[in-house]
């Protein structure tokens, strides 16, 4: 494999640059990305519970009868709490797998009208520059790059 046209360092700062590109692409979809945040922030709200439930059902099944309360709340109280541990466990994931299907499609968007803008660029640049470059370098460098933003949008989605 040949290496690329720009060199590595992993001292490098960010290039937030970069972001700057990418931010009004996605400000086309304000709504979609505030369900996508406000399902993040309802999954980690969820995901968070789920330890506390367990601890409650701990502390649950070790009340004994002296505790003055009636034998029937003594396993009610335990397996409504484990109930509700497993409705926290299934809205994490189900607000997790919403919160990927409704930013996809911004992800996806912002990708096409970016390969869309490079693809009008290089197709505008002269014939000289068609004739002394390598075409297929090129190609690679488009592919690394679609690619690096597809990194960036799956990052956004936390």
């Amino acid at each position: 494999m040949q290496p690329g046209n720009y060199a590595v360092d992993a001292d490098r700062k960010i290039n937030w640059k970069v972001f700057q590109i990418i931010w009004p692409y996605m400000l086309e979809y304000k709504t979609r990305i505030g369900i996508a945040l406000a399902c993040l922030v309802l999954s980690k709200a969820a995901s968070v519970t789920g330890p506390f439930l367990l601890k409650y059902i701990v502390d649950g099944l070790g009340m004994d009868s002296s505790s003055g309360l009636p034998a029937e709340s003594l396993l009610v109280v335990p397996a409504a709490l484990i109930i509700a541990y497993g409705f926290a466990r299934l809205s994490m994931i189900l607000l997790g797998e919403i919160r990927d299907t409704v930013f996809g499609r911004v992800t996806e968007r912002a990708l096409r009208r970016i390969g869309l803008q490079v693809f009008k660029h290089v197709h505008g640049l002269d014939l000289d520059f068609h004739l002394n470059r390598r075409t297929g370098g090129l190609s690679r460098d488009i592919d690394r790059g679609t690619n690096g933003i597809s990194f960036l949008m799956r990052f956004f989605r936390l």
